[in-house]
């Protein structure tokens, strides 16, 4: 059996592109969903797949119509598949571990596939590494009069990947249809409000209240200030007796962060790689204001390689749309103290006694005399 994310295009038997897909099969199913994108025409649309082994070589995918899948996501009615739409897909190569290769055969019709596992790629060496915190406040006082980049701090040199992704899941219309409704029904419990998550408002509330309490979701914290993403990158190192060598900073250029996205609803089912900006209402979410925070989106895996290469196709300098310092793990005492002095605290970033805690724990334990 295969699994994983596909990104890829079907073909007819002419070789005309019929449009771009995705296939999203989650580890532990036989089942999937395939996301695709017609003739480059913009109309998206999501159908079901299940999955069977024909022999030792060849695997047959069945895509089916779903029309409660087109009644959730809202699909045109001139949009919608026939309702006797069935397409089998005859996959080769299903050994081959990061490419599949299949003919697809539908009412009459034939064509090919062509698909390409998405996994986490190399990661982004550092375009500045800064041995000393002043040294850091020099980049990062560029951009504190300058309005609209996003910054984000990582304890180490890790890839920019989401929690949703770590889990080893990928079918984000599984997520949406059966994971995040029970965080919603939780939270509704917890809050006492009601949300509708058929509202691209209540939806953005909920995914980021998860994101900010530890459910996996296709999200990444960012925020608008560099001293914010630099506490968040030290804090997680700062009490480590083997610390990574480096605490590592991300900064989102201001283009990129402006033609983010309103809502991520419809982003769910792209077949298209996506990685997005996104700010989602702050209902319920006192964490966002205090951080200054906003999101990405991403359906995909290999974030910062697919901001790499959109830089190289648009001819520009590497770095542009996402720019990747380190600072020494050394300097983590010395810049938590200072960041104090600026007001950026676990009790000013995180209300309630939990950051109350942590900030009381990095002064008395953890500052630059102890």
């Amino acid at each position: 059996m295969i699994s994983g994310l596909f990104f890829g295009e079907a073909k007819a038997s002419d070789g005309s592109t019929l449009g771009w897909c995705q296939l999203l099969i989650d580890p532990d199913r036989t089942s999937g969903h395939v996301l695709f994108n017609e003739g480059g025409n913009g109309f998206i649309n999501v159908a079901s797949v299940s999955i069977s082994t024909v022999n030792s070589d060849e695997i047959l995918l069945n895509v089916f119509k779903s029309e409660m899948l087109e009644n959730d996501y809202r699909i045109s009615e001139e949009y919608r598949l026939p309702n006797e739409f069935r397409a089998d897909v005859t996959i080769k190569n299903a050994e081959l571990e990061n490419a599949i290769s299949g003919e697809w055969r539908s009412d009459g019709k034939t064509g090919t596939l062509k698909l390409f596992r998405e996994v986490l790629g190399e990661e982004t060496v550092a375009h500045q590494i800064f041995s000393d915190w002043d040294a850091f406040k020099g980049w990062a006082n560029k951009y504190t009069s300058m309005q609209g980049a996003a910054f984000r701090g990582q304890g180490g040199r890790h890839r920019l990947c989401t929690s949703f992704h770590r889990t080893d899941r990928v079918d984000l219309v599984r997520y949406v249809r059966e994971d995040l409704p029970i965080f919603a029904d939780r939270l509704e419990t917890e809050l006492g409000g009601i949300y509708n998550l058929s509202s691209s408002t209540d939806f953005g509330a909920v995914i980021g209240l998860a994101q900010h309490h530890g459910f996996p979701t296709p999200l990444l914290d960012w925020t608008s200030s560099p001293y914010v993403a630099a506490y968040f990158a030290f804090a997680e190192v700062v009490a480590k007796r083997e610390p990574p060598s480096h605490v590592r900073v991300f900064r989102l250029s201001a283009d990129f962060v402006r033609k983010g996205m309103s809502t991520v609803t419809t982003h769910v089912i792209d077949p298209m790689p996506t990685v997005s900006a996104y700010s989602p209402p702050s209902r319920g979410n006192g964490r966002l204001l205090n951080q200054q925070g906003l999101f990405t989106f991403s359906n995909m895996l290999n974030i910062e390689e697919f901001l790499r290469k959109r830089e190289t196709r648009l001819n520009m300098k590497l770095g542009t749309l996402l720019e990747v310092v380190d600072i020494s793990s050394d300097q983590a005492r010395r810049a938590l103290a200072d960041l104090r002095n600026m007001g950026t605290t676990a009790a000013t970033l995180f209300a309630g006694l939990d950051g109350v805690a942590t900030f009381l724990k990095h002064k008395q334990f953890f500052s630059p005399d102890q």
